[in-house]
């Protein structure tokens, strides 16, 4: 079984595509106590762990269904106590962004059932001044990823981390914002970055793609031709052995 977890909102070519390639789609009811636009986004929702996930306690109570589908995967699901609220910082209580061993994370912002989990595992606490370092930052790897935020870009390379720092782009949206982020636009399944729209849509698509095929991957794009890159908060990826 192989399952890609993501917004709703999801375009219906992009399902389909995913669809066609035998995963299984979870879309992500919207909470209610969340910005309207950011509601169902994945990076928003959830903190993932290897298959750990951190869900806020009633989006978890009010999907029970929802979550009951990961189970046969051997995913273990821990609730925060923190509740989501549409301003900052509390919307932004799980958005924490692992690469590898290390953790970036706001630590005054993010549910203290992260922290724990982190300590449970051994990750390493990077602490960064941006709130939401999971909508800025593309892992691509436990020692890569792509941002266009500089923040972030000096974090991770402190961290040890190979950056391919790229521009804002009008390419990926996020309405009603000027744009949205690279993080949320795409997913990794094994040796894939799934993205969600036309990665050559992006001014900087060649970069993008170096940095992929520097680190051994390749891309999806899953609307071909659709003149944008769509930050749905991202996509996770699961299957019975990952």
């Amino acid at each position: 079984m192989k399952l890609a977890v993501t917004d709703q909102r999801l375009p219906e070519a992009a399902l389909d595509a995913l669809l066609k390639m035998g995963f299984e789609v979870l879309l992500l009811p919207p909470c209610e106590n969340l910005p309207a636009p950011l509601s169902s986004h994945t990076d928003m929702l959830l903190f993932r762990c290897g298959k750990r996930l951190i869900a806020e306690g009633g989006y978890y109570e009010r999907n029970k269904a929802l979550f009951d589908r990961l189970r046969p995967l051997g995913i273990g699901i821990t609730t925060c106590k923190a509740n989501f609220s549409r301003s900052y910082p509390y919307d932004a209580i799980l958005n924490a962004l692992k690469v590898g061993d290390r953790l970036f994370i706001k630590s005054d912002t993010v549910a203290r059932e992260i922290l724990e989990l982190a300590k449970e595992a051994g990750l390493r606490i990077c602490e960064v001044r941006q709130g939401y370092p999971a909508c800025t930052v593309l892992p691509l790897s436990d020692g890569a990823a792509i941002t266009a935020d500089r923040g972030m870009a000096r974090a991770l390379a402190g961290a040890g981390v190979k950056v391919t720092l790229i521009d804002d782009s009008d390419r990926i949206k996020l309405p009603p914002y000027k744009n949205g982020f690279i993080g949320g636009c795409a997913g990794r399944y094994k040796d894939t970055v799934y993205f969600i729209g036309d990665l050559d849509a992006h001014p900087e698509c060649e970069a993008i793609k170096e940095a992929l095929s520097a680190t051994g991957l390749s891309s999806v794009s899953l609307m071909p031709k659709s003149d944008f890159l769509f930050d749905l908060g991202g996509i996770l990826f699961f299957d019975d052995g990952l």
